[in-house]
């Protein structure tokens, strides 16, 4: 086979136009197709520059990490939507008339960090939970489409001119491969992520672009619910621990009967359907506390645990003037004497607890009326005839865009993290078996051709191996078990697949590059309509 290591431009296309072309078509791509969330409050611009550079490496490197975020906030704001649809059908049922639905483009803006509300601590982002927690009280903030997009910045014909030119790279590969033409590395790894860049627009087509400055809200049909969700969010817990100061206080229902709380066996059985947004699935011992045996199952959670340990700092919680309320320390459970828990917090004053019990209270009257809600909304322990407050971040500082490799909810809102990881995991199989496919391409050498066949498969393999560990657990047990210390070595083997992944990718696209040193001659021959598509390079 001829081969060359450059080509001129006149008699075809050339070294230089192939490579600036998949440059252009892989950056506009990339970047035109990324809709960050909100940032933080008082970024600069700069700041808000290098981020989205960031974001642009992780498309080009793992397009597949971008996409599984796209997944994430679009299925949060479907879950969003529909919740809202279900408040709004049951107003229709019961009083006759519903509240406003919001639109994608509305439930796109909750989710991504576009609403604040003032509280005294200061000004919060109201997550997709706490969204969703007003929209349940009937107290759901109005929010005009008009000045979402008055905010947003998106631009119609940037993504034309974008859709055009990945249309003309994909056009040209399925022509070259129809005429019998070499394709390069390059234009299969551009290829890759122009599939991608489609996938982002497709999952971000209702997502607000370039989004600034949240809305302020009016809180005036919410105010008294703040302190709530203020003490049952992240932000208003132990600053060291993260672990939330209502956490053993037991809360009596406004119609219900305090009865006392008896422990005659050595466990206690929880109900929580805390898999909605709750710190607890970060680290189900952290939530619930030291366990000596746990079982999980369709959300019951059984553990044991020792009666009558109560936490010195909770001991003021069973002075006189506390008894009264109807959010008062329990007598057996106490989470703030467990490790990993410091006796260091300070205690709710009467007053912050009377706060707190009022928004309680309004969630607890709407559940009585829809009792399925009520473990998304409070914990419940029948052992010992108590509900807790649920803690579920309402309220965030800032949205992220990607919070963790580990916490694929990226996000708050947890929404079936098995989908989610099928996302990602199919995404990589797909990117990774593109790159297989041109295992029978030219290579300057033997040893390029192999280490290209290792890097797709271990990508594919990935990808592969996620969607099998996560269909197995899901099969074998429906929750998530205890997180304790992790083992040092399995946490080194982590660290040395990831490593090793980040290898093979960035080994994938310096290749595509690098192996234009010597390619076929016949990959500079182009079909003679393509020179009258138009597109850059």
């Amino acid at each position: 086979m001829e081969t060359t290591n450059w080509q001129s431009e006149p008699d075809g296309r050339g070294t230089f136009s192939l490579i600036f072309s998949c440059i252009i078509t892989l950056v506009f791509c990339v970047w035109s197709a990324l809709h960050l969330n909100v940032p933080p409050p008082n970024t600069s611009s700069k700041r808000q520059a290098l981020e989205k550079t960031y974001w642009v490496i992780y498309g080009i490197f793992a397009p597949e990490l971008v996409v599984a975020t796209a997944a994430s906030q679009y299925i949060a704001a479907r879950w969003l939507k529909r919740e809202i649809e279900m408040d709004n059908d049951y107003k229709e049922k019961t009083a006759g008339s519903g509240a406003e639905i919001w639109t994608m483009t509305q439930c796109f803006n909750a989710v991504m960090g576009g609403l604040t509300v003032n509280t005294p601590q200061g000004r919060f982002t109201l997550s997709a939970e706490g969204t969703r927690l007003l929209s349940f009280i009937d107290a759901l903030p109005t929010v005009a489409a008009s000045q979402i997009h008055d905010k947003s910045k998106a631009d119609g014909l940037a993504k034309s001119v974008v859709c055009i030119q990945a249309a003309w790279m994909m056009a040209q590969i399925i022509a070259r491969l129809i005429n019998g033409l070499p394709v390069s590395l390059l234009e299969i790894n551009t290829c890759g992520h122009v599939i991608c860049a489609l996938a982002l627009y497709l999952l971000w087509w209702n997502k607000p672009l370039d989004l600034q400055d949240p809305l302020i809200l009016d809180d005036s049909a919410f105010e008294e619910m703040l302190p709530f969700m203020f003490a049952s969010s992240q932000v208003g817990a132990d600053s060291k621990t993260g672990i939330s100061k209502v956490r053993c206080l037991r809360y009596v229902g406004p119609a219900e009967v305090d009865q006392p709380q008896e422990l005659n066996q050595d466990s206690i059985l929880i109900f929580s359907e805390i898999s909605i947004g709750s710190t607890g699935m970060r680290n189900m011992s952290d939530f619930i506390g030291r366990k000596t045996s746990f079982s999980g199952k369709d959300h019951a959670y059984l553990f044991q645990v020792g009666a009558g340990e109560i936490s010195s700092q909770c001991l003021s919680y069973f002075a006189k003037e506390y008894q009264s309320l109807r959010l008062r320390h329990g007598e057996v459970y106490c989470r703030q004497f467990m490790a990993p828990q410091q006796e260091s917090g300070e205690t709710f004053s009467t007053e912050y607890l009377s706060l707190i019990i009022k928004g309680a209270d309004r969630v607890w009257t709407k559940t009585v009326a829809r009792p399925s809600y009520e473990r998304y909304f409070f914990t419940a322990s029948p052992t010992i005839k108590s509900y807790y407050i649920g803690e579920t971040d309402y309220l965030i500082k800032s949205a992220p865009n990607f919070p963790s490799l580990v916490n694929l909810s990226l996000g708050q809102v947890n929404i079936n993290r098995d989908t989610l990881r099928y996302v990602f995991g199919f995404t990589a199989m797909a990117y990774g078996g593109l790159h297989l496919s041109g295992w029978n391409h030219h290579f300057p050498s033997r040893a390029e051709r192999m280490l290209w066949i290792v890097s797709s498969t271990a990508i594919t393999g990935s990808g592969m191996l996620l969607w099998a560990f996560f269909a197995m657990r899901k099969l074998l047990r429906k929750t998530p078990p205890v997180q304790g210390e992790p083992d040092p070595v399995l946490k080194w083997v982590y660290y040395g697949i990831i490593f090793m992944l980040v290898l093979v990718r960035v080994f994938l696209v310096v290749e595509a590059f690098v192996s234009l040193r010597d390619a076929p001659t016949l990959l500079y021959t182009t079909p003679e309509w393509s020179d009258f598509f138009p597109h850059f390079g």
